[in-house]
């Protein structure tokens, strides 16, 4: 018999129907649950049928355990740079997806007791937004070292920790909605970046930095796989422009023109191999790498064209194991060594219960404790 889970706030059931416009007759229709039961304090839940009640209501797992309603800033207002029309027609799983960072950007605030002690960091980059060498320096990213780095995953992993050192947390998780490669949450104290997990980690690499130039420019942001689409449909000139700008950013820290020409200086030095090559070695993308070749003009706009169509599903991840891998180094994965030992250490530390542990780490009591034996960081 599965485990009943009784730290699930009642309270926090009832507000999430609430939210999604759902009566109580009709969510118990749809999920077999005695819902006026649960949301009396009567009646407990298991993580299946809770994750049902998430699914149903378009919320994380993590809200039904909240004390209270969370007071979220209006992350609409903050998308200064994405049109109104386009942030209306976001799916609901990507509206998910942006509950669950808030939700996170919340967490932060309280395992940190409201001081993010490494933020004034971060607000130094302002300055600098203008030299992609000075913020590569700043963030100990050289090209000897992007290139030294064996893998693109642990590209990813490195920037990840580096941000971090910055004051920036960073969480992943497996987004619905192939259209989005990730989003910011703009903040003073606890920025925030969210990726999507099913892209390769190449594009995650690239939306890192898109949603950086967001956060430096003091607006949240969502990295669409198709930009132009997005954005020309609507006419928006400033918009567009503003996207082509993170866009170019983003490229210009991956490999910069004098890189490039380190390993293809002549137009008849361009082919597939060679863009192939360049872009294995830098662990970029190969449609950032000819983008950047056309800004150069060392192919015209029909050559990008063709190379970008050649690449165009370069962005999907390859799951090779189809159980999915490894559930506690998915939840690494996710929410990131360093937000995971914060956790743990305020459990360790006597600053928070076990089950204010599990609301943090997103999982049950008994997975919470094997993750702790997995990492060796004790017992819970």
């Amino acid at each position: 018999m599965l485990e009943k889970i009784t730290n699930f706030n009642p309270q926090m059931v009832k507000w999430a129907r609430e939210q999604a416009h759902i009566s109580i007759n009709s969510a118990t229709g749809k999920t077999g649950l005695e819902i006026k039961e649960i949301e009396d304090g009567q009646l407990y839940l298991n993580y299946p049928e809770l994750r049902k009640l998430a699914e149903l209501y378009n919320k994380p797992l993590v809200v039904f355990f909240l004390p209270e309603p969370p007071k979220i800033k209006n992350i609409k207002a903050s998308c200064r740079t994405i049109p109104k029309n386009v942030y209306d027609e976001l799916s609901p799983n990507t509206i998910k997806m942006i509950d669950v960072a808030r939700f996170m950007q919340l967490n932060l605030y309280e395992l940190h007791n409201n001081l993010n002690s490494n933020v004034y960091k971060f607000h130094f980059l302002k300055d600098l937004v203008d030299s992609q060498e000075k913020i590569r320096e700043y963030l100990n990213f050289s090209f000897e070292i992007q290139k030294k780095i064996k893998k693109d995953e642990e590209v990813f992993k490195y920037l990840r920790d580096q941000l971090y050192e910055i004051g920036i947390f960073i969480f992943k998780d497996s987004f619905q909605d192939e259209d989005v490669s990730g989003f910011c949450l703009h903040d003073d104290v606890f920025p925030v970046i969210m990726i999507n997990n099913n892209n390769t980690f190449t594009r995650q690499i690239f939306t890192i930095f898109h949603e950086l130039y967001h956060l430096i420019t003091g607006t949240s942001g969502i990295d669409f796989i198709n930009d132009d689409y997005m954005y020309k449909q609507y006419e928006n000139v400033s918009t567009y422009a503003e996207e082509l700008k993170s866009n170019q950013f983003a490229a210009d820290i991956l490999i910069s023109e004098q890189e490039i020409r380190k390993n293809i200086n002549k137009v008849e030095d361009v082919s597939f191999d060679s863009i192939n090559d360049v872009a294995k070695k830098y662990k970029v993308s190969r449609e950032v790498l000819t983008r950047q070749l056309f800004k150069m003009k060392m192919i015209d706009f029909l050559d990008m064209e063709e190379y970008i169509y050649h690449f165009r599903l370069d962005y999907k991840r390859i799951n090779k194991n189809k159980n999915g891998g490894n559930y506690y180094s998915k939840q690494i994965s996710y929410l990131g060594e360093n937000y995971l030992k914060i956790a743990y250490e305020r459990y360790y530390q006597g600053n928070i219960s076990s089950r204010d542990l599990t609301k943090y780490v997103r999982m049950n009591l008994k997975s919470t404790s094997t993750l702790a034996e997995y990492k060796g960081w004790g017992t819970v």
